[in-house]
């Protein structure tokens, strides 16, 4: 445990009429609508990238924060991903996101940026299994380093800047590792199960495309790329 965020209590719901500075009061995960729960139908996850590796860039004076994860040390790496799950905790965050160079210092070359990426995914694994957080999703920065300049897989770059190529199908931002692969349900637009379905026939329904095997495309935005000359 990290003393970051000492004092501050679990969040709870305890509502509009609440006077705590700690407390959720509109936001009640366990609230059911449209015969599903807040929590269900709004997947909110902590991004990394903001919320503990931005450094608060000023477009006229640079970094603004001073963090004490900030570093190019797996020390830090690891200080960072403490203070992290400990605010997930307190926020009772479902889930978490991050590219692979939010939670592994730079190393400057593909085989030790891999390996430190490794540790710190190992590291977040045993975090999430002792907290109950989930990986929403883990991707890849393909844009903030200069190597990325022109482009990545792509890359016109005379050089012959390959970075993107050698770690992609290596999946090195270890998503498939973190992610239980919870599926998409067929549900149609609105993400509830058994409403009814827009026709025709019964033009005061509001979903559509439950149950049709498909990606659905609302009803209406088909109807705006028919009549859009730009696409026709």
């Amino acid at each position: 445990m990290t003393d970051f965020f000492k004092g501050i209590p679990a969040i709870k719901f305890e509502g509009a009429a609440s006077t705590s500075e700690f407390a959720f009061r509109h936001y009640d995960a366990d609230e059911v609508i449209l015969g599903k729960r807040m929590e269900d139908h709004l997947r909110f996850a902590v991004a990394y990238w903001h919320s503990f590796a931005w450094p608060g860039g000023d477009p006229f004076g640079g970094q603004t924060f001073e963090r004490p994860w900030f570093g190019d040390t797996m020390a830090l790496a690891k200080l960072k991903a403490d203070v992290a799950f400990e605010m997930f905790q307190i926020l009772d965050a479902p889930y978490f996101c991050f590219h692979d160079a939010d939670v592994r210092p730079e190393a400057g070359n593909f085989a030790e940026n891999t390996s430190r990426l490794r540790e710190i995914t190992d590291y977040f694994q045993m975090k999430m299994e002792a907290t109950g957080t989930k990986l929403l999703w883990g991707t890849a920065n393909l844009f903030s380093h200069r190597r990325f300049m022109s482009g990545a897989a792509t890359n016109p770059d005379p050089a012959g800047d390959d970075y993107h190529a050698l770690r992609n199908p290596r999946g090195t931002e270890r998503n498939h590792d973190r992610e239980d692969g919870e599926p998409y349900l067929d549900v149609g637009l609105d993400g509830v199960a058994a409403t009814c379905q827009w026709s025709a026939a019964t033009p005061t329904c509001y979903d559509s495309g439950e149950g049709d095997g498909v990606w659905t495309l609302s009803p209406n935005v088909a109807r705006w790329y028919q009549s859009n000359v730009e696409r026709n």
